[in-house]
């Protein structure tokens, strides 16, 4: 089955299910691991590669299986990390909450860290909720070449299954 990403010109994307969650990962990704997926633990991965480069330019990375449903509880765990500096350069932007379709709520949070010297990652981070639990993660991060129709492509396509 192929769905389409909305966002400037449409594209092809493929339908992705992770536990009770459901999205769509446009063409160009392939599943797979990178040492950019802030931290270990995910439970789906995706990369694109990159033009020249070894590292890829954008990774998507999900899961839906946290056991609270407090999104600041999950935020606080998942940047935990850059207390020892494995996010150099984190910046974390505006963040915004809205209603999903089929129930349950988003809080995106705008994220910005240096991948390596002079290498700037930019993206979302979406905390995924709901009435019972488990609640969900999904990232999309990328370089310069990430654009936000990308990002708001893979996230504007979340819902809840079940």
């Amino acid at each position: 089955m192929v769905g389409t990403i909305t966002g400037g010109s449409a594209a092809t994307a493929t339908p992705v299910r992770v536990g009770g969650l459901s999205f769509a990962v446009p063409d160009g990704f392939q599943p797979g691991t990178s040492e950019l997926s802030l931290g270990q633990g995910w439970t789906y991965s995706a990369v694109r590669a990159g033009a020249g480069v070894e590292r890829p330019s954008a990774v998507v990375l999900a899961r839906a299986d946290l056991s609270s449903v407090v999104p600041e509880e999950i935020i606080s765990a998942l940047f935990a990390s850059s207390i020892n500096g494995l996010l150099p350069s984190l910046q974390i932007g505006r963040s915004r909450t809205r209603s999903m379709v089929g129930g349950g709520e988003q809080r995106r949070l705008e994220v910005q860290y240096a991948v390596s010297r002079g290498a700037p990652f930019h993206g979302t981070v979406m905390v995924l909720t709901r009435s019972l639990p488990a609640a969900g993660l999904l990232v999309v991060l990328g370089d310069d070449t990430l654009t936000a129709g990308t990002i708001d492509g893979v996230l504007d396509s979340a819902r809840w299954l079940r």
